[in-house]
């Protein structure tokens, strides 16, 4: 605990309420009530005891092996949870515990098997193996508006180009060593590797998830 002394000015009630509505403050209130409501609802057991007290030992002992004791447990907990003590740092473990547990009983009281599986059907998208050909508008920040929207112009203009070739069949990693600006996987035919697609921005994703096997996009597909 800190004490606080003011030397100048006064603070006002409205103006100390703005300070207590940031994030911080916003995260205390929510604790507060999830403690008060789920410690009513679900008590603790063994098996919760059990679990916390292996993720402190998990932390301690990857401390030990890592930093010899160098950095001491307080100090991690202070850094990474925000926490001081083992004590308080137990209080937020067993919060985050019942709060599985609620969202648990919440899927099985509201949620289908069905509807689950729906989801993940239509929602989740493991990792794709994918490559592209990257076309940039060749813009600077000196250019007029009207220049810069002829040079976004052009840029498509290049990349249909390279779509009608590809509908001609050439071969689309011949064509991204030729004209990709991603410098990256140019060499490699425009391969990106294995990603998952929400590492991608917007419509990468949107578009790269409803691709089959072996197709490419017919009309270019532009992003950010």
């Amino acid at each position: 605990d800190e004490m606080f002394e003011l030397t100048e000015g006064n603070m006002s009630v409205e103006d100390f309420y703005e300070i207590l509505k940031g994030e911080y403050a916003n995260k205390i209130l929510f604790d507060t009530i999830d403690s008060y409501l789920l410690n009513k609802t679900y008590k603790t057991t063994a098996e919760e005891t059990s679990n916390i007290n292996k993720e402190i030992t998990n932390i301690k002992n990857t401390l030990k092996a890592q930093y010899n004791d160098e950095v001491t447990f307080e100090q991690y907990i202070e850094y990474y949870y925000g926490t001081s003590t083992e004590a308080k740092f137990k209080e937020s473990l067993s919060l985050n515990y019942k709060r599985t547990l609620a969202i648990k009983d919440y899927i099985k009281e509201n949620i289908t098997k069905k509807e689950i599986n729906d989801y993940y059907d239509k929602e989740i998208v493991g990792d794709i193996k994918a490559s592209h050909i990257l076309i940039t508008p060749n813009v600077t920040d000196e250019m007029t508006e009207e220049e810069q929207n002829k040079a976004q112009d052009d840029a498509l203009t290049k990349a249909k180009q390279i779509i009608t070739r590809l509908n001609n069949k050439e071969d689309f990693a011949a064509l991204a060593k030729e004209f990709s600006n991603d410098t990256g996987s140019a060499e490699e035919g425009g391969d990106l590797g294995y990603f998952n697609p929400g590492t991608m921005v917007e419509e990468f994703k949107n578009a790269v998830i409803k691709l089959e096997i072996g197709k490419y996009t017919t009309e270019p597909v532009k992003s950010n």
